[in-house]
């Protein structure tokens, strides 16, 4: 019985041969086009067609810059102690992990016209955009709900369910994009993609962090949408529509038909199943990776968690927590936290553009070792920071471009070479993503917690955990993670 993935006898050499699964688009391709040996199929490079679906990756990254920046100042104005702040942003990434591979399980089995990822990509838009809309008026939520003056328990309320809700569209849009592109493109394809990723990723963190700096609330013609963080959201919600709708309406897709032996993976309990045995049946390049990507993201999290209260507090010297509302000093610290955030970007968004002529001369596993190494160096002269020294964080702010676009797209364009083959792919990547790129949002929630309350609030102490983080990242990556090369030798084999 021919299955797809699987080891299948041919009948013409009698030898044990692995078929790929292909789904209806790609099958219908010409051969030389997605047989990946074939000396055709090597030169082919990267049509605008096959690009469509990274569009929503710039929105996604737009709205996390914005969130990264102005979350945890929104909690702390809401009287939220920053000790729980973390704790605030760990249940969060706990619901994605919980929520998105199941989902990203249940849309490699479904049958829909627009196709599998598609529609489920349509419903975490539409979770992810309420999300920002209850972030950009949490307050007067509160105030229809009850709160009077400085009590403000409704608002933090919302803001809460506004940041989880966020997090899992945000993910699950994420994950349908990765599902997407492995579905429709071939091994030498994904790793253009992938360097398009980093490249949407970073202009999207210009956009995001751009917008964060400067001073919307006086800008003519938006004052009269609120203040800075109600116009900062509803930027960010239009955004996010308009570049998912582009993905959404562009993107080459069609309805898959199962075979008989699938169908019974299409119900939700299969699918909650698979996502179980996922786990356990993670190909070996990507349990590796996985590794590493989470050490690397465990330190990027610290950053944009606390970046903004390092630059208020100890930069600037800002007190938000003397009456619950953020004083001059500290906005003015909050903003400059997020035009270092730009910097870094700008500064990621240059790189981008040369990563993958970089990456063909060096390898994947050497860029991103060498990136990781750089980023545990900066994370480092964070902590030797002085009160005042604000061009020093600016300028190491800047630095971390490098290696935040490298880890957009270093794990993914070996992650995604090992699962391409695979009738899971879509699940392999949210399986990746969850592990190693939102439960250390998680984990870091918890951890960054613990050491401000050690250490009495000096967020000085969460860049030095950060900087240990990544030097072990670094040295897993070395070690232990296999290249690009090595996983299509290791596919080849298996």
């Amino acid at each position: 019985m021919w299955l797809p993935g699987r080891n299948n006898l041919s009948s013409t050499t009698g030898k044990s041969e692995v078929t790929p699964f292909l789904p209806p688009l790609q099958a219908s391709m010409d051969s030389t086009e997605v047989d990946s040996d074939s000396e055709e199929s090597r030169s082919v490079k990267c049509s605008p067609a096959q690009l469509y679906p990274t569009f929503a990756f710039l929105g996604v990254q737009m709205c996390w810059s914005v969130a990264y920046a102005y979350i945890t100042p929104i909690l702390v104005t809401f009287n939220l102690n920053i000790e729980t702040v973390g704790l605030v942003w760990c249940m969060s990434s706990l619901a994605s992990c919980a929520t998105v591979p199941l989902l990203s399980a249940a849309s490699d089995f479904t049958q829909n016209s627009w196709g599998r990822r598609r529609p489920y990509m349509a419903m975490f838009l539409l979770v992810g955009g309420g999300g920002l809309l209850l972030l950009a008026y949490a307050d007067r939520i509160g105030v229809w709900f009850g709160d009077i003056g400085g009590q403000q328990r409704n608002a933090l309320s919302m803001a809460v369910m506004g940041l989880i809700l966020s997090q899992v569209g945000l993910d699950g849009i994420q994950c349908m994009e990765r599902g997407l592109c492995t579905d429709t493109l071939d091994a030498d394809a994904l790793q253009g993609v992938n360097a398009f990723f980093a490249l949407q990723g970073s202009l999207g963190r210009v956009v995001g962090f751009g917008l964060g700096a400067a001073n919307l609330g006086k800008a003519p013609g938006l004052s009269y949408l609120g203040d800075q963080i109600q116009i900062l959201f509803l930027l960010s919600a239009f955004l996010l529509f308009l570049t998912t709708s582009t993905t959404l309406l562009t993107a080459r897709e069609k309805r898959f038909i199962p075979q008989l032996y699938e169908l019974f993976n299409a119900s939700v309990t299969s699918s909650g199943k698979r996502a179980l045995f996922g786990m356990k049946s993670l190909p070996k390049a990507v349990r590796l990776a996985a590794v590493s990507n989470l050490l690397a993201w465990s330190s990027f999290a610290l950053l944009f968690y606390y970046g903004s209260y390092f630059y208020g507090s100890f930069i600037f010297g800002g007190d938000p927590e003397d009456t619950g509302v953020i004083d001059s000093i500290y906005e003015r610290g909050v903003q400059s936290a997020s035009f270092g955030f730009l910097l870094m970007a700008v500064v990621g968004s240059m790189m981008s553009l040369g990563l993958g002529f970089v990456t063909a001369k060096v390898g994947i596993k050497t860029m991103w070792v060498s990136t990781l190494a750089f980023a545990a160096a900066t994370f480092l002269g964070f902590f030797f920071l002085r009160p005042g020294d604000r061009g020093a964080a600016l300028a190491l702010s800047a630095c971390l471009g490098l290696p935040l676009a490298a880890s957009y797209q270093c794990p993914w364009a070996i992650v995604t070479v090992a699962v391409r083959r695979s009738e899971n792919s879509a699940l392999y990547c949210s399986l990746f993503r969850s592990l190693s790129e939102v439960l250390p949002f998680a984990l870091q929630g918890l951890i960054g917690s613990a050491l401000l309350s050690v250490f009495q609030g000096s967020a000085r102490s969460v860049f030095a955990a950060a900087s240990v983080l990544m030097a072990a990242a670094a040295v897993h990556t070395y070690f232990f993670v296999l290249d690009v090369q090595d996983v299509e030798e290791y596919e080849e084999e298996i």
